[in-house]
């Protein structure tokens, strides 16, 4: 049995994605804090909200450096990042 989600076409905005994508991080975070009662010395390290950056904010915050550093840095400044417009031009 798959796994989907049905979005149809007049859902399909940035802030539909944005629910969907805070959503799964919810369960990620839930996740931790489950791991964390089964197993006290693993230290919940998940930021309570995830950061959603665009491409572009990131080459602007970080123009001398390559993408992929740009979004290590970011993940470094804002403990989990959703990456958005990646391709957009």
């Amino acid at each position: 049995m798959g796994l989907g989600k049905i979005i149809l076409k007049e859902q399909r905005t940035v802030q539909t994605l944005k629910q969907i994508v805070k959503d799964i991080y919810s369960v990620f975070k839930q996740t931790e804090l489950y791991v964390y009662s089964l197993y006290p010395h693993i230290t919940p390290i998940l930021p309570k909200e995830i950061t959603f950056i665009t491409t572009q904010e990131l080459e602007d915050m970080y123009p001398e450096l390559s993408p992929k550093e740009r979004e290590y840095q970011a993940c470094k400044k804002y403990g989990a990042i959703f990456l958005m417009q990646i391709g957009i031009i």
